[in-house]
């Protein structure tokens, strides 16, 4: 593994950071499947419930992203 210039702790934790951006996006999509099609009631309210769980690994990513704060000229929002 070559190594980070922001150092190896920070850099894991925002492969951490990606990896709930890419759930909370998946599971999203899972509630808008539910909108838009015909399915079985159980299904969803699996789909329709996955997609309120995007708002809290959103809040999740958030939170952890404002931890790590900026880095050599990044932009802190």
């Amino acid at each position: 593994m070559p190594e980070h210039p922001e150092g190896s702790a920070r850099a894991q934790v925002r492969a951490v950071v990606a990896d709930l951006r890419f759930l909370q996006g998946f599971l999203d999509g899972l509630a808008e499947e539910a909108e838009g099609t015909s399915m079985e009631p159980f299904e969803e309210h699996l789909f329709r419930f996955a997609g309120k769980r995007a708002a809290v690994l959103g809040k999740a990513a958030d939170e952890i992203e404002a931890q790590l704060g900026a880095w050599r000229g990044e932009k802190s929002e």
